[in-house]
């Protein structure tokens, strides 16, 4: 039966994700007269300048050592015990100070109920962001920016993939090859 039967390829779509001018474009929008579309844009940055992390890992994030935050990609923690060490730029730095809370790195956690409303909130905040800018913003686009500009300035995929915590596929890289993070450093620069 297996011979008059076919399954039709899915077709490859090219990634969304957003150029360096929009990029820039979203950074420098002036969004003082809402400020939830400026939390929601300042979310977008702080993923953008953590090489992509995740909402929800920016939602938990607890721990900051000198001048880097440390955390354990959500996604993959189950697999991988290994945190990233992300350095925190001039930029990053900002927000931080102005989203800092008690018991978590920034006041998400502390001052929404839970992460799905979080999650929620930022996502219908992003559309109003999207509409004054003109082209869709969303968190998922943010993260594949930020290792498409990557790619496109020649960074090594061993160190996009390392800075934007995805598991070591290989023996080696798993368990003998230990990861310089200031390659991220330098790369996400």
């Amino acid at each position: 039966p297996y011979f008059d039967y076919s399954i039709a390829p899915v077709p490859q779509k090219d990634i969304e994700a957003l150029t360096a001018e929009q990029m820039r474009a979203l950074a420098t929008i002036d969004l003082s007269d809402a400020t939830g579309l400026c939390r929601a844009r300042d979310c977008a940055m702080m993923s953008f300048y953590l090489c992509g992390a995740n909402l929800l890992d920016i939602y938990n994030l607890t721990t900051q050592e000198k001048n880097e935050v440390g955390f354990l990609r959500h996604k993959v923690e189950q697999r991988n015990k290994r945190e990233q060490h992300i350095r925190i730029e001039p930029e990053l730095q900002v927000l931080m100070d102005k989203y800092q809370g008690k018991a978590h790195l920034l006041h998400f956690a502390e001052s929404t109920p839970n992460y799905d409303t979080f999650q929620n909130r930022m996502n219908k905040l992003l559309l109003g962001v999207s509409a004054r800018l003109g082209f869709k913003v969303t968190m998922s686009m943010i993260r594949r920016t930020w290792s498409t500009i990557a790619g496109s300035l020649d960074i090594s995929e061993r160190v996009i993939d390392k800075s934007m915590g995805h598991t070591d596929q290989t023996v080696n890289r798993r368990h003998y090859d230990k990861y310089d993070w200031s390659r991220t450093a330098r790369a996400n620069r």
